[in-house]
């Protein structure tokens, strides 16, 4: 059994004034009768996220052991004060017309630095506490989308680019997997960074039948773009790229202590030359290292 600290808010929402030290606008959206779209200074001081966090530790140690401390905090940041589509609609008006107040430059980034804040201090609390004798996990749900160019221009690739980076950044990769390294390198001995690469470049970007549904016309006629020919050479550098400083980090900084292991899980289909000729033998050999190579 879960509970996601973000959402128990809802659903206490009668304990407010007990458990949640709120400025008057979070109540009435929680109560809701509507809220004032603007970012508040104090949404919910750490403080007083620590305390109802603490509370829910308290009365549900006996039956839960799993605990995320927000759902999807980029949807929170991006969807509630960005574009203005989620709770509490806060936006520019040049970003949603619908928004009557809201500042898309600036809010999503301090909503943002606020999760953060509370996640981390709560982190510290639970696993401080309540982790010796509780026996749970802690943690954060994360969204995250593959987003794929609109067309063959590069201002179009260049785009889904920034945006894949915003969400879950290539940059960011060693960076995410440090964190998890740190969060959960006391419990997690075998860590796997990319899941079968080979089905990412070629099925995503060779043959088009996975996202991002990405190739040559003359490999598929449903690919809407793409180059069969050299698209999934570049994701293929690009995820070896991330696997080989991820593990370069993990090897020098947390391998001594934490002692685990690292990899990545591959997937391929064993090749049997057709007949004896050499010719053959290394026509299988290729296809093996296309596959399994990595």
């Amino acid at each position: 059994m879960m509970l996601r600290l973000g959402s128990a808010v809802c659903w206490y929402k009668h304990y407010s004034s007990a458990l949640i030290v709120a400025d008057d606008s979070v109540r009435r959206y929680l109560r809701g009768d509507g809220c004032c779209c603007s970012v508040q200074r104090r949404l919910m001081s750490r403080d007083d996220y620590k305390d109802f966090a603490e509370v829910c530790f308290k009365e549900f140690v006996d039956r839960i052991k799993h605990w995320a401390t927000f759902n999807e905090p980029y949807t929170l940041s991006a969807w509630g004060y960005d574009t203005g589509i989620a709770a509490p609609g806060c936006c520019s008006s040049w970003m949603n017309n619908d928004c009557p107040a809201g500042n898309s430059a600036t809010e999503p980034y301090i909503v943002a630095q606020f999760v953060l804040l509370c996640h981390a201090q709560t982190v510290k609390l639970y696993r401080e506490k309540y982790k010796p004798f509780q026996k749970g996990q802690i943690g954060m749900v994360r969204i995250s989308h593959w987003f794929v160019p609109y067309s063959k221009k590069q201002a179009d690739a260049k785009a889904a680019q920034r945006a894949l980076d915003f969400m879950y950044g290539c940059d960011d990769y060693k960076d995410f997997a440090e964190v998890c390294f740190k969060e959960f390198g006391d419990r997690i001995k075998h860590w796997a960074t990319f899941n079968e690469p080979y089905t990412l470049s070629a099925w995503g970007y060779d043959t088009g039948i996975a996202a991002s549904g990405r190739c040559s016309s003359w490999m598929n006629n449903d690919c809407p773009a793409g180059n069969s020919a050299t698209e999934p050479y570049i994701v293929a550098q690009f995820v070896l790229l991330c696997h080989a400083q991820t593990v370069k980090l993990y090897r020098e900084k947390y391998k001594p202590f934490q002692k685990g292991q690292i990899g990545m899980v591959l997937i391929s289909h064993w090749f049997v030359p057709y007949s004896k000729k050499q010719a053959d033998a290394k026509a299988a050999q290729r296809a093996l290292d296309f596959m399994y190579g990595w």
